[in-house]
């Protein structure tokens, strides 16, 4: 080989070695190999009886009513978490509990089945409740992962019925369009969006997207009768949450670390507004009633989440909660509100204040309660 031919394949060499040791390097960050946090609290906090293990997503009405679900059970989740999962007999539930009660702890609700849905396979994942002002009728939403194979996501529709305290179900959802999805954001009774946090069931797939870092899940609507793809090139879209004035959709980038804020257009359409760093890895999203602002549960040590995901028995994840004030469609403020080492609360997923109390979810472990006594 000529001399020119040889420093030409070192170049390219030295160049390939540069891309993946800047690959690699920034995936250490990313998964927060360094990172290290000091435990801090709002105020006093507790575990709230009754549920012991998953509150993976929850969704407060204007009155402290909350839904929760509970049993996350995907069907790429890995043998250790099946084997938890089993060992503690769990299954897929949703849960009410009440704000301005919350010495009841939390209320199983039950589920009416019909022949389209199979109670048996129930594992359910995001949550999003309509409530019709008028009617008071509430129409709940909640993204399932049947345990059958081949796997196929859906969306169940209910209502929920105060006097009996169950859900009524009303309908299945199923699409090509649904493949790994993640949550659901009703905008009626009979439409939502939905988003997919990765592209496929297939386990291969999942790991070369979270190694690769590849922009490939999306955003989906349903208006009623047609499903259409309205975002997409988002990092494993989690948690979506309309503002309460419908103008607003916010969409959390788990592996992607930012919040995705999108203006909603007239046909239901969304234009990107804001993709907001956050240097954590973000889960669900829940909008403040009154004052607007972002509640998210988050995990801030990726690589510690994924070890709890795949031995939850024998590992800790680490449980943060963010504040996030937002003004026509953009930032203004981010604050840490919560952050535990994975002792009280592990792998937060989900979070929400009302009448100055904090409610934390968790992906596999215990839902926990706290007074708000700092400044927000």
């Amino acid at each position: 080989m000529s001399t020119p031919r040889k420093l030409i394949t070192i170049a390219i060499f030295v160049a390939v070695l540069g891309v993946i040791a800047r690959h690699a390097v920034k995936m250490t960050v990313k998964m927060g190999v360094f990172r290290h946090f000091y435990p801090h609290y709002p105020g006093d906090c507790k575990p709230v009886e009754g549920i012991q293990l998953g509150s993976e997503d929850m969704e407060t009405l204007s009155d402290g009513l909350t839904f929760i679900t509970s049993g996350l059970l995907l069907t790429t989740s890995a043998a250790g978490y099946k084997e938890h999962y089993r060992r503690n007999n769990l299954a897929g539930h949703v849960y009410l509990y009440d704000f301005k009660q919350p010495q009841q702890g939390v209320r199983q609700l039950k589920i009416v089945s019909t022949p389209h849905l199979d109670r048996g396979t129930f594992a359910p994942h995001g949550i999003s409740v309509w409530e019709d002002k008028i009617t008071g009728r509430h129409t709940v939403f909640v993204v399932n992962h049947p345990q059958r194979e081949p796997p196929v996501d859906t969306i169940e529709k209910f209502t929920y019925d105060p006097e009996q305290q169950q859900l009524l179900h009303q309908a299945t959802f199923s699409s090509p369009e649904m493949r790994l999805m993640n949550d659901v954001q009703a905008t009626s009774d009979n439409s939502f969006y939905f988003t997919n946090s990765h592209a496929s069931h297939s386990i291969l797939r999942i790991l070369l997207e979270v190694l690769l870092d590849l922009p490939c899940t999306n955003v989906v609507y349903f208006d009623g009768r047609f499903y259409s793809v309205v975002a997409d090139g988002i990092r494993s879209a989690n948690g979506i949450y309309m503002s309460h004035d419908r103008r607003y959709v916010y969409v959390a980038a788990i592996t992607g670390q930012e919040l995705w804020i999108f203006k909603r257009n007239n046909d239901s359409s969304l234009t990107e507004q804001q993709v907001y760093p956050l240097y954590s890895s973000p889960d669900n999203i829940i909008v403040d009633r009154v004052s607007g602002d972002l509640y998210l549960g988050s995990h801030p040590i990726l690589f510690k989440l994924l070890q709890f995901m795949q031995h939850p028995g024998s590992s800790a994840a680490p449980s943060q909660v963010l504040h996030i004030r937002v003004k026509e469609g953009r930032v203004v403020s981010a604050q840490e509100l919560l952050y535990d080492d994975g002792g009280q609360l592990a792998a937060s997923s989900s979070a929400v204040v009302f009448n100055g109390r904090l409610l934390v979810g968790s992906v596999l472990h215990k839902l926990l309660h706290c007074d708000v006594t700092v400044p927000m």
